[in-house]
């Protein structure tokens, strides 16, 4: 048996189509075809009798990723846990440059509209999916054959690695609580993306495999192959046990990644407690680049300002060190998940005042410590079981003393449709940045869409510097002078502090 090719679609004209275009280019190819159904069980995950190499899923990825139509989307995202998933390339309906980052960010291995597909693209695409595969599959036969683990050690002239899982700041007593919980994400500069992470755009599978385990950026020579047994010795590697990211965290799962990191759902040895384990990329450890140098401050940076916040508004972090070249954050990890989770169902006024409310007052806090977020988003707040909310992701924070985080002019970095104007020219961004940023946010919690959208980064950018302040619907509108002053262009017509915006929404 070779190469196995499933087309997952529920178009079955167009999957018919696409079976014998693809049959033109790999024509040794065992292929199958299936509606989107086929390859779920019963949790949505990848179901494990629909198994092959790579999988073409053909779905509408929408206009936006948190449209509501963006099927593929949702359906990578309830893929990606599934350890024995096989390299997925995205057939996109509609869909645009948003929606490509997303697809990628969300385990796509590529990422075709279908407008644009011709036999080069699809054969060059299908060549780099079958790539991975053999990648990924020699990955797990050396993580099978075992090697030594490497004992964390500090950066040089960096905070030295906490030994023990020992407990830096917050209200814990040591080690990680049961349940306590995530800091997932990295702010990242915002060239192609719209969510704040530049992804790979080549499909070339560099870096990370799509199951979420790091490669290594190990040299290896694969002997490749197309009959059963080189079928089957895949299949074998891919349920061999993985390497240990880093000594004593037991991986059990990828919660997120971006260009400089990936976040794992983690245990700590002889220990049930759940942590979130943020580890450096490849890309970032082999890296030469003024961007992979930038990206490696990211950790540090995220550890001493979250270290130096004592906060239950800010996540708790357990553990920081360095294993085999990485840097590593061990973090609370929340079960209940962040804001952007809870906005998928319908929001009261109330509950999104809210919200609104607690957020500027952990704001409050945080500026009160001289930090600016730089980064303020619904990914970026986590929810505790009690709907306290938990501010993470420091990596692009700014000591407003000057002693942590990048000032650079012209550096543009965060994401594009909750970036205030000065942050989308490049300027220097104050705390009334982070007030511009939750203004956004309340907006779309009362009105259940962002108020700039664009095809792409750079237009949705230019709609926040340029384009006239949203109205609110008519019943909402007593929030209107509200919502008018966190918007304001200039950072001088806002709000001064968060602790005024709690005050003015008191009186609304």
């Amino acid at each position: 048996m070779g190469e196995r090719i499933t087309i997952a679609s529920n178009d079955p004209a167009f999957a018919t189509w696409l079976e014998r275009f693809v049959g033109t280019v790999r024509p040794y190819s065992e292929l199958r075809t299936a509606p989107i159904g086929a390859i779920q069980d019963e949790t949505g995950a990848f179901a494990a009798e629909a198994a092959c190499d790579v999988l073409l899923l053909h779905a509408s990825f929408g206009r936006e990723p948190d449209d509501p139509g963006c099927e593929g989307l949702a359906i990578l995202r309830r893929l990606r846990p599934a350890p024995e998933r096989p390299v997925i390339v995205a057939i996109a309906e509609q869909g645009n440059e948003l929606t490509a980052i997303a697809a990628l960010r969300s385990g796509a291995e590529d990422y075709l509209p279908r407008t644009l597909l011709s036999p080069e693209r699809l054969d060059q695409t299908l060549k780099l999916a079958m790539q991975a595969a053999e990648r990924r599959a020699a990955f797990a036969r050396r993580s099978a054959a075992g090697s030594a683990p490497q004992v964390a050690a500090a950066p040089p002239g960096g905070p030295a690695a906490l030994a023990g899982g020992t407990q830096v700041k917050g209200s814990g007593t040591g080690t990680a609580p049961p349940g306590a919980g995530a800091a997932v994400g990295a702010g990242e500069p915002v060239a192609t993306g719209a969510d704040g992470t530049a992804s790979r755009t080549g499909g070339t599978g560099a870096g990370a495999p799509g199951d979420g385990s790091p490669d290594g950026g190990e040299a290896f020579v694969l002997a490749t192959g197309t009959g059963a047994a080189f079928t089957s010795a895949i299949q074998t590697a891919l349920r061999a046990p993985p390497e240990p990211v880093v000594p004593r965290y037991e991986v059990l799962r990828v919660l997120g990644r971006s260009a400089s990191s990936i976040v794992y759902l983690a245990t700590i040895a002889d220990s049930t407690d759940n942590v979130a384990l943020k580890v450096s990329s490849d890309e970032v450890v082999e890296g030469h680049d003024e961007a992979a140098r930038r990206a490696r401050e990211m950790l540090a940076r995220e550890y001493q300002t979250i270290a130096a916040i004592d906060s239950p508004c800010v996540v708790d972090i357990y553990d920081y060190g360095v294993h085999a070249g990485r840097e590593y954050l061990a973090m609370e990890y929340f079960p209940r998940g962040d804001l952007r989770r809870r906005m998928e169902q319908p929001l009261s006024v109330a509950a999104a005042v809210a919200y609104v409310q607690r957020i500027a007052a952990a704001l409050q806090v945080v500026h009160e410590a001289g930090v600016v977020h730089r980064d303020l988003k619904p990914q970026n707040v986590m929810l505790r079981d009690n709907d306290d909310v938990v501010l993470i992701d420091f990596g692009l924070s700014k000591d407003l003393n000057g002693t942590i985080g990048s000032t650079r002019t012209g550096v543009l970095r965060g994401s594009p449709y909750y970036m205030c104007p000065e942050q989308a020219q490049g300027l220097p961004v104050d705390r009334r940045g982070d007030l511009y940023s939750l203004g956004i946010m309340f907006y779309e919690m009362l009105v259940r869409r962002k108020p700039f959208h664009g095809e792409t980064a750079m237009e949705i950018l230019q709609q926040h510097v340029g384009a006239p302040l949203p109205q609110l619907p008519a019943e909402l509108a007593g929030f209107q002078p509200i919502l008018e002053r966190l918007l304001a262009k200039k950072p001088n017509d806002r709000y001064d502090t968060a602790a005024q915006l709690v005050e003015a929404l008191a009186g609304a």
